[in-house]
């Protein structure tokens, strides 16, 4: 039998690291992250306020929850947490960050008192589990299907994500564009975002926006000069592209790329070799039949000039999606060496031709070999180009959404006090100090219509209470409108995707749980100096960091 020779505690962990434990290490992380929470919390809703971000000299003044968050330069980690939730939230369903990071705050706010009353964490997590899948269920219930192609229902969709955002007017022309281009890139009952791609264009108003039906390249940006392109004189139509990813440019052997001169022959002789290579390219290229090149890197000008003479039009620096777009619209092949061009790489178009947008210049290509559009975004300056970039983010995202599951519930708040009445009456049922935290559940998500209200400067008690009973006597419908008050929420189009409210809910009480579940905050040694991924194995929350899968930030 193994016996103890000394009964005295051993240090194990060096006095020098930092370490809060139990009760102080709990208290730090609810702290911090509702900290996060109340700083989004004035923004929720159409009444929501902005707040004005600064950072090195830029001024952002937004109500984007997930932009406030992205910038906040967060140290907590319980506080990090949170924000990973968000953006967990806003890459998964393109709205509901605000309503995740309130909700998993108020949570661990419902679990502070709780947890003050003598309840365990553990019971806690528990009794928020069970109200979690109640939740669930219910609000499952609540879906009513939609049509795919209700365009008036997407649209309202959409304006749901923008409240507050922007001006009515402005919302409502967004909104209608967001819709037009879901149904641009929709095939049945699934969207494809990757057949849009987008341009911002600095300068003129956001009405300006548009969508254009083909692959629009911005000439301006692509640094082209299109002197040779002149749609009045020349039939573009049934052109033939080739896509060059390289550059378009004289190669020496071995990659020489300098050469020394020391007399006017070998100049001479130089300039004759170009030439003679830059004829070559010019014939093989005629002789292709090509009619429009489109190169990524930088074409030289020499070859340009010499091919816009024999009437091929080169367009330079083509960025990566519109490259992409052309390859899968036309049915063009790339290659990197301008060699390598023959009619077996060629793609096939309908119609080329240019268009102003804003005083921009583009060069629009269509096929009937296959359908792609671009998105054209237009605002007066970069900040609100960027803003409205993510309004397209969500929007079409939040459509998707719905889309793809096809079913919507009632916005304003309505689901959130149907599905806490719900919790509420089922955890009469449960045993145990469990139904304490399953009642707080439901408290806690009263608190969304509560700032719904408080944010639009309407008394937040006297709200929930006439929706309580407005739903008791009318049904699940009736939610909060910052305009009208208490009202059929559906009647005034304030509908959400099932989808997104579903993942509001296990988000947010995932992240309230799993911050409940730590006792102990050591600031750990980084043994690997940072470069490996078995370091720790701390549950995570990994967001999508590449964004939508369509061309949409370059």
């Amino acid at each position: 039998m193994r016996g103890h020779r000394s009964q005295t505690p051993i240090q194990s962990i060096s006095r020098s690291t930092q370490q809060a434990s139990g009760e102080t290490a709990l208290d730090a992380n609810i702290t911090a992250a509702q900290a996060i929470a109340e700083t989004v919390r004035s923004t929720l809703g159409p009444r929501g306020r902005d707040k004005m971000l600064i950072s090195d000299g830029t001024v952002i003044v937004t109500n984007d929850g997930s932009s406030i968050l992205h910038r906040l330069d967060v140290t907590h980690p319980a506080a990090s947490l949170l924000v990973s939730t968000a953006e967990s939230q806003e890459s998964g369903q393109g709205d509901g960050t605000s309503s995740t990071v309130l909700f998993a705050g108020d949570l661990l706010g419902e679990a502070d008192g709780l947890l003050d009353d003598g309840l365990h964490p553990r019971t806690v997590i528990q009794g928020y589990r069970i109200a979690l899948d109640h939740a669930l269920e219910t609000v499952s219930d609540l879906g009513t299907a939609i049509d795919s192609t209700d365009r008036e229902l997407l649209s309202n969709l959409a304006a749901t994500t923008m409240t507050g955002r922007w001006d009515a007017d402005r919302i409502a022309f967004l909104a209608d564009l967001s819709v037009e281009t879901a149904m641009a890139a929709s095939s049945g009952d699934r969207i494809d975002l990757d057949r849009v791609a987008l341009q911002k264009v600095q300068g003129g108003a956001v009405t300006d926006s548009q969508l254009i039906d083909g692959v629009a390249i911005n000439l301006d940006q692509s640094s082209t000069d299109v002197a040779s392109f002149d749609p009045t004189s020349t039939d573009w139509d049934g052109s033939t592209i080739a896509l060059l990813d390289g550059e378009l440019r004289v190669r020496t052997g071995g990659q020489v790329t300098k050469a020394t001169v020391e007399t006017a022959a070998q100049l001479d002789e130089i300039e004759r070799s170009e030439t003679q290579t830059i004829e070559k390219i010019v014939r093989q290229f005629e002789a292709a039949g090509v009619d429009i090149v489109f190169c990524q890197k930088q074409a030289a000008d020499r070859i340009t000039a010499q091919l816009g003479r024999r009437g091929i039009l080169v367009v330079e620096r083509t960025r990566q999606d519109e490259f992409d777009a052309l390859e899968a619209l036309t049915g063009a092949t790339r290659v990197v060496k301008p060699e390598d061009v023959d009619a077996s790489v060629l793609g096939q178009t309908t119609t080329v031709d240019l268009s102003v947008s804003g005083g921009e210049e583009f060069i629009t290509v269509r096929s009937d070999a296959g359908e792609a559009h671009t998105l054209v975004l237009r605002a007066g300056a970069a900040h609100v180009l960027d803003e409205l970039k993510r309004i397209f983010d969500d929007s079409l995202t939040v459509i998707k959404t719905a889309v793809a599951e096809g079913k919507v519930v009632p916005g304003g708040g309505a689901a959130e006090v149907w599905v806490a009445e719900a919790v509420r009456s089922r955890a009469t049922g449960i045993d145990g100090p469990e139904q304490l935290a399953a009642e707080a559940f439901a408290d806690a998500l009263e608190s969304l219509p509560k700032t719904l209200a408080r944010n639009a400067g309407v008394d937040p008690i006297d709200t929930l209470t006439t929706l309580r009973a407005a739903q008791t006597d009318r049904g699940p419908t009736v939610g909060f409108d910052a305009d009208a008050g208490v009202v059929d929420v559906l009647d005034r189009g304030l509908v959400e995707p099932l989808a997104l409210k579903r993942r509001l809910l296990s988000n947010a009480t995932e992240a309230a749980t799993l911050i409940l579940r730590i006792d102990d905050v050591i600031a750990a040694v980084d043994r690997d100096g940072g470069q490996g991924d078995e370091a720790t194995d701390t549950p995570t929350y990994h967001a999508d960091e590449g964004g939508y899968p369509w061309a949409i930030g370059h």
